[in-house]
């Protein structure tokens, strides 16, 4: 039991001490762990009115055999329900490969079935999860589950290093990287070697969520109403020299993604008609998490992402730039209480190394080493214990304890050591000095 996060560097909890692996981070937690029992979490104040123990949930089967969700009753008042969800043992405490890729896999069908559960007008009088709940109780899930460094930021961003892909959620921060073709000279002529697209500006957009639910990647433009057209108009894909194209009228979704193409054309690639797939990342939009998922997988298997979304669903938006674009995601954290931006994958290592070099014990001493560095991460976290009172659904920053229980090691394994922990949106960061 603790009230704060913990690093892990033996897994499952009580295993027999052998190599390293990991690090895990634990998530606080007010019960005692049996791994031969399934986590538990329970998520309030997501419960839609009329919600009841009844209201359908999530049952388990041969393709999601992992997570189940199913409504129960608060135990300290009526009428209050708190989603209860289970993640079966033989996943989440498994330390094996195989194992935690199968877990992931289940989690993203998890996000379908979750978005499913949200009330619409058809389903209010039966209940379930709050219009707009989906991110929220996957948040929840995932910030207290036990999770390798490395399936940090894939539960939370659905960050997929291997499709070099991200999602993007509402107050993270778009930077788009332009580069417009520079043309100098015909070819042969004495300047033609400067024939090259060449950095031409950054941008940043902030994403934020419009009452309707959907995602505007460029707040302004898109609260415009009735807001405005193209001519001529743009068809899928849509081919971008910038925000006003995004933003046009008709393109708001609930879901974006961003895929970066594996191979890209060359700063000298004398392709600058934007007809080429292979000269910026590309955003993908669309109403839900599957035809989100459909459009991924064409543009993975070489297509425009132009697919036929489901039926009810408005079509799928994909977009190219007229130009040699990267799209990085930044993370709005707070550092000694000023609000910075930090890329997606940056660590606390990696802001503490901004303004010191400490070693390893030097982030945090203990009674043979001290330090004025005094490093504290706080993530906002929900509790997720047994609903027997208001505090049990309290959201509040959790602490990080970096150091072992005895205070006597910086805990390490194959993916760094305390320090290297993967920050995510919100997170606190301080130092007692300066």
């Amino acid at each position: 039991m603790s009230t704060s996060y913990t690093i892990a560097t033996t897994f499952p909890p009580g295993a027999p001490a052998g190599a390293a692996v990991g690090p895990y981070l634990m998530p606080p937690s007010g019960t005692a762990i049996d791994i031969n029992k399934p986590l538990v979490i329970y998520i309030g104040a997501l419960a839609a009115a009329n919600t009841t123990a009844s209201t359908p949930g999530i049952a388990t089967t041969t393709a999601q055999p992992a997570f189940s969700l199913s409504w129960t009753p608060a135990g300290f008042t009526t009428n209050l329900y708190f989603a209860k969800i289970s993640v079966a043992a033989a996943y989440v405490w498994s330390a094996d490969t195989g194992t935690r890729v199968k877990l992931a896999q289940y989690f993203n069908i998890f996000r379908s079935q979750v978005e499913a559960l949200e009330v619409t007008a058809a389903t209010a009088a039966t209940g379930g999860l709050i219009p707009g709940g989906t991110q929220i109780l996957l948040n929840r899930v995932a910030t207290n589950m036990p999770l390798r460094f490395d399936e940090i930021l894939p539960y939370l961003y659905n960050f997929n290093a291997l499709n070099q892909s991200f999602d993007l959620l509402p107050g993270m921060v778009l930077r788009a990287e332009w580069a417009g073709y520079q043309y100098c000279d015909a070819p042969g002529g004495q300047g033609n070697a400067y024939n090259a697209f060449v950095n031409s500006g950054t941008s940043r957009y902030v994403v934020s969520q419009r009452p309707d639910m959907t995602l505007a990647l460029e707040t302004f433009l898109a609260g415009l109403v009735p807001g405005y057209t193209l001519n001529p108009a743009p068809t899928c894909p849509i081919y971008a020299a910038g925000p006003l194209d995004w933003s046009v009228q008709g393109n708001a979704r609930r879901h974006w993604r961003v895929v970066l193409p594996s191979t890209l054309s060359g700063s000298g690639n004398v392709d600058n008609q934007g007809s080429s797939a292979n000269l910026s990342a590309r955003i993908l939009g669309a109403d839900t998490f599957i035809d989100l998922d459909a459009a991924t997988a064409d543009v993975l298997a070489g297509n425009n992402g132009c697919t036929k979304a489901s039926a009810g669903n408005n079509p799928i938006v994909s977009i190219l730039f007229n130009g040699r674009v990267a799209l990085i995601p930044e993370l709005p954290i707070v550092l000694n209480k000023q609000a910075i931006t930090v890329p997606l994958g940056s660590t606390v290592r990696n802001v503490i190394q901004q303004v010191a070099d400490p070693a390893p014990f030097q982030f945090n001493g203990n009674n043979t080493i001290v330090t004025s560095l005094g490093v504290v991460l706080q993530r906002w976290t929900q509790a997720a214990d047994i609903p027997v009172s208001a505090q049990s659904s309290s959201y509040t920053p959790a602490n990080f304890q970096f150091l072992t229980s005895s205070q006597q090691a910086v805990p390490t394994g194959p993916l760094g050591d305390s320090y290297d922990v993967p920050l995510v949106k919100g997170d606190v960061l301080s130092t007692q000095y300066p």
